[in-house]
């Protein structure tokens, strides 16, 4: 019975060796989870996996956050665990006070208005055709839906705006996920969403809203690296390769 049984634990043990061998020679890289357009992000995912091979020539490993202070609190405890960071600008501010991170690439898309490449976005405040709102102080009173506090698109940027135009009593209704978010606004049970840009005006179903406000010039999320890991070099071939693949993938999303 245990020589049939060898071959097989063999097998099984040599399979983990491997896998934990290829672990520890990928590259750890931390994304920020959001709840946007999946294709979007497996584009975005799909250049940098590539440029990575191209470049460092390694796996890549992802390992997601969904909380910025949970991110800046894992990478100040841990320096060396991860080699490549994308996150949104205010997180890129804390990595600078860190001093081992340094500024790769921006993300740049096409501008749905202009058809030219930007590193800023836009932030579109929606509600559905039939509603009765028609401006921003019609949401005095109001409920606006958001499904994620860290999303610059979704709440931060929306949030700022209703402050600053002085919007009264506005509540703020949590939803599991952006589809359930803009179904609510469908359905007249809240008023308005906040959503970026580029998804919503490429979105065949957005006919049954309408923009009330938008807020521009938000800063694209920027692809850092760690210096304890990365070589200058690595570093630089890293850049030529993002610009390389970029044009291969997409012609909308590019480094």
């Amino acid at each position: 019975m245990l020589n049939k049984l060898l071959p097989t634990t063999i097998l099984l043990v040599t399979s983990l060796l491997t896998t934990m061998n290829c672990a520890a020679k990928s590259i750890l890289f931390g994304v920020m989870e959001r709840d946007h357009d999946k294709k979007i992000t497996r584009i975005i995912r799909t250049i940098e996996l590539l440029a990575v091979k191209d470049a460092i020539h390694k796996p890549v490993r992802f390992k997601y956050f969904n909380n910025d202070k949970k991110l800046i609190s894992f990478i100040t405890k841990q320096q060396k665990k991860l080699s490549l960071l994308y996150v949104k600008p205010s997180v890129g501010a804390e990595l600078a006070q860190l001093k081992n991170w340094t500024k790769i690439a921006q993300l740049l898309a096409v501008d749905p208005d202009t058809k030219k490449w930007s590193s800023t976005y836009s932030t579109y405040l929606i509600t559905a055709q039939q509603s009765h709102v028609k401006h921003l102080s019609d949401l005095a009173n109001k409920k606006i839906a958001y499904y994620n506090q860290e999303s610059v698109s979704n709440y931060v940027a929306i949030k700022k705006l209703i402050a600053e135009n002085k919007i009264p009593g506005v509540q703020w209704v949590k939803t599991k996920n952006s589809h359930q978010a803009l179904e609510l606004v469908a359905q007249g049970k809240v008023e308005a969403v906040g959503v970026w840009d580029y998804p919503y005006l490429n979105d065949k179903n957005n006919k049954d809203f309408r923009i009330i406000s938008k807020v521009a010039n938000l800063e694209n999320p920027t692809l850092y690296g760690n210096t304890l890991n990365l070589t200058e070099k690595q570093i630089v071939q890293l850049k030529a390769s993002l610009k390389k693949e970029s044009s291969k993938v997409n012609a909308e999303f590019s480094y």
